[in-house]
C-alpha cells in the first residue's frame, strides 16, 4: 500500500483532453490499493531523423521518459512537453496504448 501526495493547483482544465480533471487532483493522500495498470499515456514527437518516439526530460537522476498511467500524472508532465514543444519547435502528441499482453516476468 502507498500514498498519493497531494498534486494541489497542478490540475486545471485540460483542453486537449477534453476533461476536467481537477476532482482528481484534490484527492489529497487517497490510499491507493490494488491498483492495475490498464493503459499508459505517453508524450510523443517525431524527430529530425522522421521517427517517432516518447519524450523525456532530464532531472537530477538521469533522463524521466514522459509516459503516465494515470490522469494526476498526465496532467504533472503536461508542462513539461509544453517546454519540450518550445525548445525544439515541434508539435508534441499525447497517445494512449492499452495494455496488451505479458511479454515476460522477471522473477526476482
Amino acid at each position: 500500500m502507498w500514498t498519493r501526495p497531494d498534486v494541489g493547483g497542478v490540475a486545471r482544465r485540460v483542453a486537449d483532453r477534453g476533461r476536467d480533471l481537477l476532482g482528481v487532483a484534490r484527492q489529497r493522500e487517497q490510499v491507493v490499493t490494488g491498483f492495475r495498470i490498464t493503459s499508459i499515456t505517453a508524450y510523443t514527437a517525431i524527430g529530425a531523423d522522421d521517427e517517432e518516439g516518447v519524450c523525456a526530460f532530464l532531472t537530477p537522476t538521469g533522463w524521466m521518459p514522459m509516459v503516465a498511467a494515470d490522469d494526476v500524472r498526465l496532467v504533472e508532465l503536461r508542462r513539461h512537453a509544453q517546454d519540450v514543444a518550445t525548445m525544439t519547435g515541434r508539435p508534441i502528441t499525447v497517445r494512449r496504448f492499452d495494455v496488451g499482453e505479458v511479454v515476460e516476468v522477471i522473477e526476482p
